[in-house]
């Protein structure tokens, strides 16, 4: 038997119209991580300059505990027993 031989048309050609939105999401990421390092590594000092903290860690005194109550006498045994 011959082999049929279909004719068929190539797949269109693109132009690399669909790039955009990858350049667009790279620039985004890039300013991302430029902002982040620059609030991790360059202000983190910048708030430092002049300030004062104080911190109080004294605990203030314990109040004594109440005196133990006075020990009642045994009751009394049964008339009788």
């Amino acid at each position: 038997m011959a082999d049929v031989n279909t004719p068929s048309t190539p797949p269109p050609v693109s132009n690399g119209g669909g790039g955009g939105s990858g350049t667009i999401v790279a620039v985004v990421v890039v300013v991302v991580l430029l902002l982040l390092a620059w609030v991790f590594f360059f202000r983190g000092d910048a708030d430092k300059t002049g300030t004062d903290v104080k911190v109080d860690i004294n605990a203030p005194a314990v109040a004594p505990a109440p005196a133990a109550p006075e020990p009642t006498a045994p009751p009394a045994p049964p008339p009788g027993g």
